[in-house]
């Protein structure tokens, strides 16, 4: 037996099944913990000014990434999370959440190291291979995994248990915003500065700016009154030494990679899953008919190999597929996009802590609206819920074009 098929067996849900009397609300921490840790996923734009200026600081320089460059980063990470999801959902499975938890933690508190080294070496493929693929597949295995632990323990109330998985996951930007922005602040090392650009003799060659210091060349770069207002310790414009100070984004991803691992891998272990047969007390799908629920609540299952061959999911999966690309969209370049579009016109209020707000509010409605739909789905039906809020999200994308 190989040394993986030892650790599933050891952490298998045979192991951890429930005595009586637990209490199944004792799952709903853990699985938010987690949700929590992989939700900060959707504060991803906080990083983007960072990576983009890894050598300059201030301002970007001709070595830096380019911002096409990093921002699919976030996209490779949510690519892996839905193939993660769709292999390891069945994986889940056979080995039960807690094997299947603590893989994800140390997917995605490794993805963040490997980027970390990535940022460290100014190796772009390695962050796309730390945090977009290998912390993508971590965070499609604890996306699934407190999802169905919770389903198990709430037969009763389906729509309200995975309500309360995915709310973490649309909050986790809500801590992952003002967290990521405090500690780029507190790692953050202004670079050397130099002047007022009417103060220096500046050359540009190539693409590069240089200033004579000391009659030594070095390379340099310009930063407006803008940049500085977007910087986490704003400073005065001018000229700044390339190389000389830090935007602690390596240092962030060492800390968040630490950080998250022990949180998820402490959540996953307090997993258990319900005994065979085991119901809520007082419950049974013929009470919950007599209550008028019958066509929202069921205890009849559809294998995956056999709903893989229905139109239905693949109906399904298209719906789901197009929906989430306009949020998405949205997400992975939200502190960017404000920035960029308000910041020009409104300088004195659109600053770094406005734009980390602008990322925290979405996660706030994100997290809400998760729960309440997924609670309401419980008493208006699942397809009247879909019609809900699908026709209400097209009426809103639609105005966007009047209202602003």
């Amino acid at each position: 037996m190989s040394l993986f098929s030892q650790l599933s067996a050891s952490l298998g849900k045979n192991r951890i099944v429930a005595k009586p009397g637990f209490n199944r609300w004792l799952i709903a921490p853990a699985a938010v913990a987690i949700h929590l840790c992989i939700g900060s996923v959707y504060a991803w734009s906080i990083f983007n000014p960072a990576l983009t200026r890894h050598f300059g600081v201030v301002a970007s320089a001709a070595d830096d990434w380019s911002f096409s460059a990093v921002v699919w980063i976030f996209s490779t990470a949510i690519v892996f999370l839905g193939l993660a999801a769709a292999v390891g959902g069945k994986w889940l499975e056979q080995v039960g959440p807690r094997a299947t938890g603590f893989l994800a933690a140390c997917l995605w508190g490794g993805g963040f190291l490997i980027g970390s080294i990535g940022i460290a070496t100014h190796q772009l493929w390695l962050i796309y291979l730390g945090y977009g693929a290998i912390g993508g597949c971590g965070l499609g295995l604890a996306y699934v995994t407190p999802v169905s632990t919770l389903i198990r323990w709430f037969p009763d109330r389906r729509g309200m248990a995975t309500g309360i998985a995915i709310m973490g996951f649309g909050g986790g930007a809500m801590i992952g915003a003002p967290l990521k922005t405090y500690l780029l602040s507190l790692y953050y090392q202004a670079p050397e500065y130099l002047g007022k650009v009417s103060e220096l003799n500046l050359i540009t060659e190539a693409g590069r700016r240089y200033a004579e210091v000391a009659g030594q060349r070095v390379e340099v770069v310009i930063a407006s009154a803008s940049d500085m207002l977007k910087a986490p310790v704003p400073g005065p414009e001018g000229v700044y030494v390339v190389g000389t100070g830090s935007t602690g984004v390596t240092s962030v991803f060492l800390t968040l990679g630490i950080v998250y691992f022990i949180v998820m891998t402490l959540a996953a272990f307090s997993f258990r899953v319900p005994a065979k047969g085991w119901k809520p007390r007082g419950w049974t799908p013929e009470t919950a008919e007599r209550k008028g629920k019958s066509a929202l609540i069921t205890d009849k299952h559809v294998h995956i190999d056999q709903a893989l061959k229905t139109p239905q999911f693949y109906q399904l999966w298209i719906l789901l597929c197009f929906n989430v690309t306009a949020g998405i969209g949205v997400i992975g370049v939200a502190k960017t996009m404000i920035t960029d579009i308000f910041s020009p016109s409104l300088p004195s209020i659109v600053d770094a802590g406005f734009a980390a707000t602008y990322v925290l509010m979405i996660s706030v409605f994100n997290m809400t609206g998760r729960f309440l739909w997924s609670s309401a789905s419980d008493y208006i039906g699942r397809k009247n819920t879909y019609h809900c809020f699908f026709v209400l999200g097209a009426v809103l994308y639609m105005s966007i074009p009047f209202i602003a």
